[in-house]
């Protein structure tokens, strides 16, 4: 399920970050290499089950519309 949010924050010391998506939900995701994301960035992102329970957002890149 594809969905879109804005990151609202990122925790570069453990490599993960928080996007708050359309349905006002809080999606973790781990931050990748590249790109560089920021807080208050526009993103699009794909919804997983976490193995360890919950979603988790994957394939996040930024929004350009």
């Amino acid at each position: 399920m594809i969905r879109h949010g804005t990151i609202q924050s990122i925790d570069p010391v453990n490599e993960v970050g928080v996007i708050l998506d359309s349905n006002l939900q809080d999606i973790e995701f781990i931050l990748p290499v590249e790109p560089k994301f920021l807080a208050g960035m526009k993103v699009v992102f794909v919804i997983i089950k976490s193995p360890v329970g919950g979603l988790i957002a994957s394939e996040v890149t930024k929004d350009e519309i």
